[in-house]
């Protein structure tokens, strides 16, 4: 975690090309990644990515949407029910 958000960098190594990283953004609570997505539907955002939760109900639940900001930057939103379970165990 950096700041209170993740931030994933690829590296290159052999066999392995590394891949661009297009996109940034919040990890947010639950019950304020509903809020923001709802209204971002409400003022008719296009998203780029629909909001979509994987694992409902479980202890890897995680939600997702992504936007582009006016400049064209794409900016993703998650949130995970049970952080720890996800992914403050893959943390190197």
């Amino acid at each position: 975690m950096f700041f209170g958000h993740q931030v994933t960098m690829h590296q290159e190594r052999a066999g392995m090309v590394a891949k661009s990283i297009d996109h940034f953004g919040p990890i947010l609570e639950k019950e304020d990644w509903l809020k923001v997505s709802s209204l971002l539907k409400t003022n008719l955002v296009d998203f780029e990515m629909e909001p979509f939760v994987k694992d409902e109900g479980t202890n890897t639940e995680a939600g997702k949407f992504m936007i582009k900001d006016p400049a064209g930057n794409l900016l993703e939103f998650k949130y995970y029910s049970y952080f720890d379970s996800t992914v403050a165990q893959k943390k190197a």
